[in-house]
């Protein structure tokens, strides 16, 4: 498991991209994070833009999917879109109802020497920065898409092993689709050790047609994904060959959720925690774990309490993290909240945290020490005065 930083240089489309991190081998599956941006960014570098954009997608090398939300703000008027494709890795559809018409679109076309090949079958003639995490070596994966069952009701999923851990993630959209009323993007994890689930997801939206932007958030320790406090998906169930998910609170059967399992091998393990943010400077240690982990993919946010929606400040600011043994990388989006005209940004950074407030400014920032026996040390430079709820997920 191993994580890179890319860009796309803006062509129109029909460009071929290499993906590849020299020595890693044929890749089984691998993540991608996507985020429009201009020609100036670079790492750790906030780009304000007109607009939030946030995808994430995945492949197997057979199948591929990608969820993703926008917020754009236009004459003092917030439009937004959010989508689902069951046939992309990477998509951003246009942003103030546009209809939903992708822009920027990249497929899986098969897997190279040390990487991924994709293939950009539109561009809107903006650099793109993506952060790719890739996996190997005895891993077993599958990608694909589901739609959940109605209220209370459960959906299995065959996989064809033990799944130690899997990726959800959810625009509540049905299959290649979008909507334009309210942008919402749901990321989660789920992990088994062979007796207990252990579970944790992150969800932002912004409502459509408001005068000024509104931003909600949550943390959630009840599923993999989540829209709001009392509407969530969670994994029930893992057995020999497939995974199930329970649908809770209201009807998801019309959903767009992907998913990526994993069969870790012999001696993997995983584990999701909501960890605590550290509300000082300096080297933080994260234990618990049980294991040493080799990856950990963790969402920041600067959510105080979980399983209850936030609409205040940082509402509409969050990150990925991605950390292996060898690089580490974050992907950050930020989208202020009650702004008449709005200010959001972008980021991405070789840094293991790099996740800004809602108004651009610096709010967590940690660079990657060490995975140890149970846990992780990170060293903070920036850290709010108040711990925050992260969903995180460690692997071996």
């Amino acid at each position: 498991m191993d994580v890179i930083h890319v860009t796309q240089t803006g062509d129109t489309g029909g460009q071929k991209q290499n993906i590849k991190i020299p020595g890693f081998g044929t890749p089984v599956a691998a993540r991608f994070f996507f985020g429009r941006t201009g020609a100036t960014e670079g790492p750790g570098v906030p780009n304000p833009i007109n607009g939030t954009y946030c995808a994430y997608g995945a492949t197997d090398g057979t199948n591929q999917w990608c969820v993703g939300a926008a917020e754009v703000s236009t004459g003092g008027t917030s439009i937004t879109d959010r989508w689902g494709a069951s046939d992309a890795v990477v998509q951003r559809r246009a942003g103030a109802g546009g209809g939903g018409t992708p822009v920027d679109e990249a497929k899986f076309i098969k897997w190279i020497k040390d990487g991924v090949q994709i293939e950009w079958v539109t561009n809107a003639g903006f650099d793109i920065k993506l952060t790719v995490v890739l996996y190997g070596g005895d891993i077993t994966a599958q990608a694909g898409v589901i739609t959940p069952a109605a209220e209370d009701n459960t959906k299995e999923t065959t996989v064809g092993f033990q799944s130690d851990a899997i990726y959800f993630a959810s625009a509540f959209q049905g299959m290649d689709d979008t909507d334009t009323t309210t942008a919402i993007i749901s990321m989660g994890f789920g992990a088994y050790d062979g007796s207990s689930i252990t579970q944790g997801a992150f969800q932002w939206r912004s409502d459509d047609a408001e005068g000024v932007t509104l931003a909600k958030s949550e943390t959630s320790t009840k599923g993999v994904a989540n829209i709001v406090s009392s509407r969530w998906l969670a994994l029930s169930a893992v057995g020999a060959t497939s995974f199930t998910v329970t649908s809770k609170g209201a009807s998801w059967a019309t959903f767009l959720t992907g998913y990526l399992a994993f069969d870790l091998g012999v001696n993997g393990a995983a584990k999701v925690v909501i960890e605590d943010s550290p509300t000082a400077v300096g080297n933080h240690v994260f234990t618990g774990i049980g294991f040493k982990p080799k990856f950990c993919s963790m969402i920041t946010t600067f959510i105080q309490t979980v399983d209850t929606i936030i609409q205040t400040g940082d509402a509409g600011a969050f990150g990925i993290s991605e950390l292996s043994l060898g690089t580490h990388a974050s992907h950050a989006w930020a989208d202020e909240d009650a702004q008449t005209n709005q200010d959001s940004q972008s980021l991405f950074d070789i840094k293991a945290i790099n996740t800004p407030e809602d108004d651009g400014t610096v709010g967590f920032e940690a660079d990657f020490l060490s995975f140890n026996p149970d846990g992780m040390t990170l060293n903070f430079t920036q850290a709010p005065g108040t711990a925050r709820k992260w969903p995180v997920l460690y692997m071996r």
